[in-house]
């Protein structure tokens, strides 16, 4: 009889073993998947803050070219300088799928494919053209595209950040 209760006292030991290991592992997944969610939302404002912050700079692009001064401005607009390293961890691992719709997630992915070093080299580049061939035109032109991507960009990030929050 002593030796079944201590096969019995066993195997509830590797049972409740078993169920504790299973709780604490559960309880570091979650803390872990918020701590990723919280990262992802500091990056995602840190991007909507870089965004606000180029508004104002073309804009301040666009009063140049309307004033024709453009040679006089001489702000190297940094489109390359976004944090990226969270959404890309949660793009690969799928997490993003969790906290964000797919036209949220479709959105996102055009901010991350827009704002490059390339593109800050190929914007940079275009406006110093412009400032050696100077038609006005093409310059407004330029600057409302510019205009276009950044306020799409601000839309996509804020709806991310006011879905990351509410989740």
């Amino acid at each position: 009889m002593d030796l079944i209760s201590q096969g019995i006292g066993a195997f509830l030991g590797v049972i409740a073993g078993t169920f504790i290991t299973f709780g604490i592992t559960l309880l570091f997944e979650r803390r872990s998947t918020n701590q990723r969610k919280e990262n992802f939302r500091f990056e995602v404002e840190y991007n909507l803050r870089q965004v606000e912050r180029w508004i104002g700079d073309v804009s301040d692009f666009r009063n140049a070219i309307n004033g024709k001064a453009l040679n006089l401005w001489a702000t190297w607009l940094d489109f390359g300088k976004v944090m990226r390293g969270s959404g890309d961890e949660m793009f690969r691992s799928g997490l993003i799928y969790k906290f964000l719709t797919h036209d949220q997630i479709a959105s996102l992915q055009s901010f991350y494919g827009d704002f490059s070093e390339h593109f800050e080299q190929f914007t940079n580049q275009r406006i110093s053209q412009l400032r050696q061939n100077f038609v006005q035109a093409e310059a407004t032109q330029f600057v409302q595209y510019l205009e276009d991507r950044l306020r799409k960009s601000r839309k996509s990030l804020s709806d991310a950040k006011e879905a990351l929050e509410r989740r």
